[in-house]
């Protein structure tokens, strides 16, 4: 609720229909949080991996876990600016640039 923090709503692209994920973002301190709404479990091998787009290129912020125990906010890289955020499916351990024809979710900053 703090009005620097902003909610952005990701929405399931063609590979994840349904998929569903926020993040908050507190621009005061730079801090990430992603809480996954629907994902299907990634397959053996695979994790999911955000990511922000900053002026058309993607940065790293961080990969996330699936697990029972994961459910609610997840603490992810701290980001100073973005116009969107979106998450893939990399191999397990993130990846150094996103696969894009792997691209779940997606949505765009306020």
């Amino acid at each position: 609720m703090d009005p620097r923090t902003d909610l952005v709503a990701l929405n399931g692209t063609a590979n994840a229909t349904g998929a569903k994920a926020r993040v908050y973002w507190d621009h005061g301190a730079n801090r990430v949080f992603l809480d996954v709404l629907n994902l299907p479990e990634p397959p053996s091998g695979k994790q999911y991996q955000l990511w922000a787009l900053v002026d058309g290129t993607p940065v790293d912020a961080g990969v996330f876990d699936m697990t029972a125990d994961a459910n609610g906010l997840q603490r992810m890289k701290d980001i100073t600016r973005a116009q969107a955020f979106a998450v893939t499916l990399e191999k397990a351990g993130g990846s150094p640039t996103p696969d894009l024809e792997a691209m779940v979710l997606m949505g765009q900053a306020g």
